[in-house]
């Protein structure tokens, strides 16, 4: 994972995490993740980003790698 990319959350009955190449400003993946996702978190050493699905009471966490949610936890 490198220092050129955003990740933004769609906060929506389909939330999606976006990643956006700051280069040239182009939307690289668009990735859906839960119901009100927000609040992406990083963890580059493990190359995966967390997603808190707000209205799931969901995280995902979404592989930067393959650009897929590589599990769903439910979390109180």
């Amino acid at each position: 994972m490198s220092g050129d990319m955003l990740f933004v959350t769609t906060f929506d009955s389909k939330g999606r995490l976006h990643i956006l190449n700051l280069s040239d400003g182009k939307e690289t993946a668009c990735i859906e993740t839960g119901s009100g996702a927000c609040s992406p978190i990083a963890d580059p050493q493990k190359g995966k980003i967390y997603v808190c699905n707000r209205f799931q009471n969901t995280i995902s966490e979404v592989d930067i790698a393959s650009k897929r949610v590589s599990r769903t936890t439910k979390v109180l």
